[in-house]
């Protein structure tokens, strides 16, 4: 991380300002270090150019690879202060959201600059059907993408133009995401790994902050909006997109009751599972909805989830696998009625310029302070 975005972090225990307390920083960059605070002296690793930042009371801690690093500088976890608590079911819900994804984006589908600039769920396109933000909003501007995951979005707003992109995320992916983002050699980058629902950055920080398809699997997501719109800048814009309620009785009435047992499976025989109701999407998606939306667009437009599944259409068989796998292991996956959406606006006292319902099964949200 850069030295100079120090400054925009703020310690999670007592909210003042950090400084470095060990590590050699080099050509204004910090690779291996340790930062502290000024007030209450807490201490917070920065590895491999990642900020690790997380409260005294926090449901998450070091991983093995993280506390190996810190070895290396003379450092152990207890100098960082993090609890080992009793955690609450929904704070284990939340620990295992991590290790899923973790588990997605790094060892089923780590997928590559490649992915990104191609068509379907990884692609431009998609990302801006998501998140309908303006381009010309983007350029030049400071951004934050909470849930960043290996940095599919990241990617998309460098290419956007934006000047510096603040990437928080809860799993180990945020470490692959800085070399998946070389290439991304305009934008500035703050790669943080973080909770959403308590982010370590100033208030007023950025012009944009934007959560695609990871809101809802925050065990508050009230607290993980309110975060987003607490360090987006006056007259700035936050942007979202989330399951919707409305439109996904498949999801919400068949497949999130049947988690009760999907969520008992293995990840890796869930995994092999998911490939055969992929196989079935497939069919129909190639055999059905693309034919005839190309004989009869107009009738096809009123064929249910006719939208998503010409989207599917585009992606690899491998991403729309995942995709599928996605859908049955989240143990939090939340689907919003159109008023919860705009009460999140009214809750954060932010005013609404685009509240669509994309593909008939997501709400995109975008609103200003």
């Amino acid at each position: 991380m850069k030295t100079k975005h120090i400054s925009w972090l703020k310690c999670l225990d007592c909210g003042s300002q950090l400084a470095i307390k060990a590590g050699k920083a080099t050509d204004e960059q910090i690779e291996n270090g340790v930062i502290e605070c000024q007030n209450c002296h807490r201490l917070y690793p920065v590895l491999d150019g990642v900020a690790v930042l997380f409260s005294r009371t926090s449901s998450h801690s070091l991983n093995p690879k993280e506390i190996a690093t810190l070895a290396t500088l003379g450092f152990a976890p207890e100098d960082f202060g993090c609890a080992n608590k009793k955690l609450s079911s929904s704070e284990l819900q939340q620990v295992a959201v991590l290790k899923n994804w973790e588990y997605q984006w790094d060892e089923i589908h780590p997928f590559t600059v490649n992915d990104l600039d191609g068509p379907g769920f990884l692609g431009q396109q998609a990302f801006r059907n998501f998140i309908p933000v303006a381009p010309e909003a983007v350029k030049g501007a400071i951004v934050l993408v909470g849930g960043a995951g290996r940095g599919r979005e990241v990617y998309h707003l460098s290419k956007m133009g934006a000047k510096t992109i603040v990437a928080i995320d809860l799993g180990r992916e945020i470490y692959a995401a800085r070399k998946l983002l070389e290439s991304c050699s305009s934008t500035e980058l703050l790669l943080i790994r973080s909770d959403l629902v308590q982010m370590p950055l100033q208030s007023d920080l950025v012009d944009i902050a934007i959560c695609d398809h990871a809101l809802q699997h925050v065990h508050n997501h009230k607290q993980g909006f309110a975060e987003l719109a607490r360090v987006t800048r006056k007259a700035g814009q936050t942007a979202i997109c989330v399951y919707s309620w409305e439109g996904n009785f498949l999801m919400t009435h068949i497949v999130e009751p049947a988690k009760a047992v999907l969520h008992r499976i293995p990840l890796k025989i869930l995994f092999m599972l998911s490939f055969f109701p992929t196989l079935v999407l497939q069919f129909i998606i190639m055999l059905f909805y693309v034919p005839v939306g190309k004989m009869a667009p107009e009738f096809a437009a009123k064929i249910p989830l006719y939208e998503h599944m010409i989207l599917w259409s585009q992606n690899r068989f491998k991403t729309t696998w995942m995709s599928i796998f996605d859908l049955f292991h989240a143990p939090i996956s939340y689907h919003f009625r159109r008023e919860e959406v705009s009460r999140l606006a009214e809750d954060n006292g932010m005013t609404v310029e685009c509240l669509r319902h994309t593909n008939n099964v997501l709400w995109s949200l975008i609103v200003r302070k």
